[in-house]
């Protein structure tokens, strides 16, 4: 039954950085056309920013689920996070130290995802029509 839950936890996870990277393309599409080329690169830098540690993220605090192994799936979060968080700021100080970039379109890029971070637990409803418990 774990390998189960981690596989589904891991798929819903995916699905929310899926659709992350589809907003961060289609800002990355919206500043290469308004803005350059250069913009729309820089956009694309901004949004890998992200969504690459979350990747890692997922991979690594998904590895363990059940009740028998609690001590490794808490441990799996917290290391995915560290891991997560430095390799955010690695390749931020990479990309803002050695490219050649539109600050706004990377940042733009970058805010996009962290909302959607946020936001898409509002629109994916993973209780088939419930939320909570409590019927719409």
């Amino acid at each position: 039954m774990s390998g189960k839950l981690v596989d589904q936890s891991r798929q819903a996870a995916l699905k929310h950085v899926g659709f992350q990277t589809l907003l961060v393309l289609a800002v990355t599409l919206v500043c290469g056309l308004v803005s350059g080329l250069g913009a729309g690169l820089s956009a694309l830098v901004g949004g890998a920013v992200y969504i690459v540690p979350n990747l890692v993220f997922v991979w690594l605090a998904f590895a363990y689920a059940g009740a028998r192994q609690s001590k490794s799936v808490v441990m799996s979060l917290y290391l995915g996070e560290v891991v997560k968080l430095i390799l955010t700021i690695v390749m931020l100080a990479i990309a803002l130290a050695w490219m050649e970039l539109d600050i706004f379109s990377l940042y733009l890029a970058f805010a996009v995802a962290l909302v959607a971070q946020w936001s898409i637990p509002f629109f994916f409803n993973h209780n088939s029509g419930m939320k909570n418990g409590c019927s719409r």
